[in-house]
């Protein structure tokens, strides 16, 4: 009885030392937003304003593994038009980042879409690919 009772406990110890090698940080942040607006391979449109981030980062033995990021927020076109900003990101490679957006325009205008980022290899963020632009017609 006593072995089991030992086996027990050093098995609750391991899972408790397993939980604090883990943890996740989460935050609220203002950052700056910006992308190119590409419709059939044309840039059509530029975005800019400031956006609020909920940041989740996950750490295990002291260093990030991942991180989530979902931005939301105002922000408005070069034509003026205002547009609600929906912006998710979930980074697992911590080197590169597939951003998803979704704006929808005070006048109707919606778009979406996905653009990549290596922030190793570009981190004044000046060659972003655009993997997908859709613009969805009012």
């Amino acid at each position: 009885m006593k072995t089991k009772a030992l086996l027990l406990l050093c098995l609750l110890l391991g899972f408790g030392f397993t939980q604090l090698s883990a943890q996740s940080v989460t935050y609220t942040m203002e950052w700056e937003y910006w992308t190119p607006i590409y419709c059939d391979g044309v840039q059509v449109d530029y975005i800019s304003g400031t956006a609020t981030a909920h940041v989740v980062e996950h750490y295990t033995d002291g260093e990030l593994v991942w991180l989530k990021m979902h931005s939301y927020g105002e922000v408005t076109s070069e034509s003026g038009e205002v547009f609600t900003l929906h912006n998710d990101q979930t980074k697992e490679d911590l080197t590169e980042v597939t951003w998803h957006f979704n704006l929808d325009g005070e006048n109707g205008t919606h778009y979406i879409g996905s653009f990549y980022w290596n922030f190793i290899e570009d981190p004044d963020m000046e060659n972003l690919i655009v993997n997908q632009s859709v613009c969805i017609e009012n």
